[in-house]
Order: C-alpha cells, then sequence, then structure tokens
C-alpha cells in the first residue's frame, strides 16, 4: 500500500518497534534508550547523560579521603586515647562522637565538599581505625556506653556524605 511505512527497530534493541527519532543526530530511539531532554526526545550520545559534578567522586579524590581518613582516624584514636588515659573514661563517650564528626568533615574538606556512597564507606572505615586505636587504650569502649557512641561516631562521620 503506497501510505504504509515499512517496520523500524531500534538498532540497540532489535525487538522493539519504533517510529521515533532523536531530535539531534535523527537515530531511531525506542523508550529504552530515549532521553527526554527540553528540547524533546534525544538518543543518550546526543542527551550527553553526565552525573552531577558533586557525586563525581574521581580516583584522585577518593585517593585523598582515605588518606584523610586514615591520618585522622589515626591521629584522633590516639588523642583520645591519650586524653583517656590522663583524664579518665568518662570523657571517650563524648570524644568518640566528635571525632566521628571531625572525621566526617576532614573527608569533605579534603575531597572539596564531594558527596556519594563511596565516601560514606571511607568514613566509616577511617571510623573504625579510629575505634580500634582506642580500644587498645581503655576498656570504656567496650561498655554498654562505649559501643553505643561508637555506633553514633560512626553513623555522624557516613551522615557527612
Amino acid at each position: 500500500m503506497p501510505g504504509m511505512s515499512k517496520t523500524k527497530f531500534c538498532p540497540k534493541h532489535k525487538n522493539n518497534q519504533t517510529n521515533l527519532k532523536c531530535g539531534k543526530c535523527g537515530e531511531l530511539i525506542c523508550p529504552q534508550c530515549m532521553v527526554q531532554t527540553l528540547v524533546g526526545a534525544r538518543c543518550r550520545e546526543c542527551a550527553q547523560i553526565k552525573r552531577i559534578p558533586t557525586f563525581d567522586v574521581s580516583g584522585l579524590f577518593l585517593a585523598r579521603s582515605i588518606v584523610a581518613g586514615i591520618v585522622l582516624g589515626l591521629l584522633g584514636g590516639l588523642g583520645i586515647g591519650f586524653l583517656t588515659w590522663r583524664i579518665g573514661e568518662f570523657w571517650v563517650i563524648f570524644s568518640i562522637v566528635g571525632l566521628g564528626y571531625v572525621i566526617g568533615e576532614g573527608i569533605s574538606y579534603a575531597t572539596n565538599q564531594k558527596r556519594g556512597r563511596i565516601l560514606k564507606y571511607v568514613a566509616a572505615g577511617s571510623m573504625v581505625v579510629a575505634l580500634g586505636i582506642i580500644s587498645m587504650f581503655t576498656p570504656a569502649i567496650y561498655s554498654l556506653y562505649g559501643i553505643i557512641s561508637a555506633f553514633i561516631a560512626i553513623y555522624v562521620a557516613m551522615n557527612r556524605f
């Protein structure tokens, strides 16, 4: 028949029939390939999907976060350990939560305020390093209040990201 067009298929998804074309390059796209933009439907290449810069944690920023986290965890753990040794175990509970905040902020500063799941894991790992150092100095970390403060500190460190 003269008015009928031939069945067309998406080049990337061979089973999807489509008549929709990219508004920029004209390539056939199916609903799975389509990216809706302000100026119409585009293919993924023309839409240029990019991550938000705040959540784009490159290898360099990841390395900086790991180094900053380990250094802060070691220094903070040693500092709280010596503080406990000098003035008593009561202050450990409050100091641990404060250290969680310091570690979170330090990693955030080292990564230029980036955010992301991987940075949460780095902050939690750094806090675990600090807790390991603190546990060598005081048995207060093994008390109920010490365990609760450790979980709160890990939450505070991770919550920054």
